[in-house]
C-alpha cells in the first residue's frame, strides 16, 4: 500500500487552510492505496491490522464496542475490522468531490480509520452516525460472548444514532479528527467537533494506541498526530485555527 506526498495536490484542489496543511504534513502526508478495502483477503487484513494486537502482545484490548479481548475474539472467529468513518461514506463522498483513485481507496484502508470489533456488534452498527449527546441506548445488541457487556452501546432508534462506551470515546474522536482533515471532509460531525476534542482530551491515548501509531509509521510511514506526542497533541486540540477549519460554516 504505497503512500507518496500529494500536500501539492490536497492545497490546490481543496484550498486546505495552512493550519490543516501543516496537520497532514506532520501525519506524513494523504495516505494512498492501489487496493480498496473491498479487495483485501482475509491475508490483507491480517497483515494490515489484526497482527499488530498479536506481534506487540496487545491482544488483551477490549474490542471498540464491548469488553471481549480481542485476542478472544479473534480465536472463536467472531472478529470484525470496524470503519470509524464509513468505507461507503468515504467512497462516495471523496468521489463527488473530485479525489483521485488511489486517495479514495486509501480512505478505505486507512489504518487510524480502523478498530476492532465483534462481527455482529460492527454488522448492527452498519452506517449510522455516533450519538454526540449522549442519548441512552433503546436497542441493546446481545451476543452469546459476555452478553451483559454491551449495556453501554447500540442504537438509539429515535434519532437512529449508535451509543459507543465512554471508555473508547477518546479512541472514537482521534479517529474522526484525523479523517476529517486528512481528507477535507467537511460535511461530517462539523456541529459535534467541541465534542470530539473534548472526548478526546477526557480520554487520552492508552499504552496499545501508542504501539499502534508507531507500528503503523514503521509500517507506512505515516501518523496520527493526536497520538504520536501527547503534548503536541493537547497542543492540536487546543488550535483554534485548525478546529475552526472543520468548524460548519455559516451560508
Amino acid at each position: 500500500m504505497p503512500k507518496k506526498d500529494l500536500s501539492s495536490f490536497a492545497r490546490k484542489a481543496h484550498n486546505v487552510p495552512v493550519a490543516r496543511q501543516n496537520f497532514i504534513d506532520q501525519a506524513g502526508g494523504i495516505f494512498q492505496s492501489s487496493v480498496g478495502y473491498d479487495h483485501w483477503k482475509s491475508a490483507d487484513k491480517w497483515s494490515n491490522f489484526w497482527s499488530f494486537f498479536f506481534d506487540t502482545n496487545h491482544g488483551w484490548v477490549q474490542s471498540v464496542y464491548g469488553s471481549i479481548p480481542i485476542d478472544e475474539l479473534y480465536q472463536k472467529q467472531r472478529h470484525s475490522i470496524e470503519h470509524i468513518i464509513p468505507k461507503t461514506f468515504l467512497k462516495e463522498y471523496l468521489k463527488k468531490k473530485g479525489v483521485p483513485d488511489s486517495i479514495r481507496r486509501g480512505a478505505t484502508v486507512n489504518p487510524f480509520n480502523f478498530a476492532a470489533a465483534e462481527r455482529r456488534l460492527n454488522a448492527g452498527r452498519s452506517n449510522f452516525p455516533f450519538d454526540m449527546e449522549d442519548n441512552t441506548v433503546s436497542r441493546p445488541f446481545r451476543i452469546n460472548l459476555n452478553p451483559d457487556a454491551y449495556m453501554t452501546t447500540g442504537l438509539n432508534e429515535e434519532k437512529k444514532e449508535w451509543i459507543i462506551p465512554s471508555r473508547t470515546k477518546g479512541d472514537i474522536a482521534r479517529a474522526i479528527l484525523y479523517m476529517l482533515l486528512i481528507y477535507s471532509i467537511d460535511e461530517l460531525y462539523t456541529q459535534h467537533i467541541e465534542t470530539l476534542v473534548h472526548w478526546a482530551k477526557i480520554d487520552p491515548p492508552t499504552a496499545w494506541e501508542l504501539a499502534y501509531n508507531e507500528w503503523v509509521k514503521g509500517r507506512l510511514g505515516i501518523n496520527n498526530p493526536f497520538i504520536a506526542d501527547a503534548e503536541k497533541s493537547r497542543e492540536l486540540l487546543d488550535n483554534v485555527e485548525l478546529m475552526n477549519s472543520l468548524m460548519l460554516k455559516e451560508k
